[in-house]
């Protein structure tokens, strides 16, 4: 997996009650070939505030603060990353 050590890094990253479940998820990917990049996991209330204020957020409620989230998107066969095809859902959503 290209990202697999940034992957690692960021799922590292997370509450210890979501962590488990993102690994074994992770794991999955990697077992059948999909290839992903997790660009981000936990943020601070600060990142988050800036994320309302320009658009890429509609809550200060976010799990991402408390470490229960990731982004990812899929990598193409390129090896670029999709940006359009983002998906963004909470771990208890998947």
């Amino acid at each position: 997996m290209r990202y697999d050590a940034r992957n690692r890094t960021n799922l590292d990253k997370l509450a210890p009650n979501t962590l488990k479940a993102a690994y074994a998820w992770y794991e999955y990917c990697i077992r059948n070939g999909i290839e992903i990049l997790i660009y981000e996991t936990i943020r601070t209330l600060e990142t988050q505030k800036l994320y309302l204020a320009n658009g890429r957020s509609k809550t200060l409620r976010s799990y991402h603060i408390v470490g229960q989230a990731l982004d990812f998107v899929p990598v193409l066969v390129t090896g670029a990353t999709d940006l359009t095809g983002t998906v963004r859902r909470t771990l208890r959503e998947l």
